[in-house]
């Protein structure tokens, strides 16, 4: 919704602002995604269900392609919003199908399918179909911090020797 130019309005959503900009202030400056690691709740579901059925970090065979399905995923969703200006229309997280048990029969099978995989895999929303988790505009923020890394480190004067 930001991207369409939907941005709440500061004076309710005060924390919302606050969140965003801790958030970017703390990945900008460090190698660490707070959120997925440390407050997501789907995340923390799947792990639960790691522990019940013993989930172990395996490779898949086909993990790669898992990661780029992803990214097309994402540039999908993105586009579909942006062209019709409506970003539910695009939404393919499940999310809110686990915890308002709202959503389409597809997100509804799509989770069926996450929860036993979770059980066999560690995380596999998250390493595989998650938007926000690495490989994804994780990944792209950090893509762009290494390049202004990069671009800072050729503009800075070097010292004479």
């Amino acid at each position: 919704m930001v991207l369409l130019g939907y941005w709440p309005d500061w004076q309710t959503h005060l924390y919302w602002y606050i969140l965003i900009a801790g958030l970017l202030f703390f990945k900008a400056t460090e190698e660490w995604n707070l959120y997925c690691y440390d407050f997501c709740p789907f995340g923390a579901s799947q792990e639960v269900l790691g522990l019940i059925g013993g989930a172990k970090s395996r490779p898949v065979r086909w993990s790669s392609t898992l990661v780029w399905a992803k990214r097309w995923l994402i540039a999908a969703a993105i586009s579909l919003a942006l062209i019709y200006r409506n970003p539910g229309l695009s939404s393919y997280e499940i999310f809110g199908t686990m915890f308002k048990l709202e959503g389409s029969q597809f997100q509804f099978a799509l989770l069926a399918l996450i929860v036993l995989a979770a059980m066999f895999y560690r995380r596999p929303w998250c390493q595989y179909l998650c938007p926000l988790h690495r490989h994804g505009t994780e990944g792209l923020f950090d893509w762009c911090r290494k390049q202004v890394g990069y671009a800072w480190q050729k503009l800075r004067p070097r010292p004479v020797t």
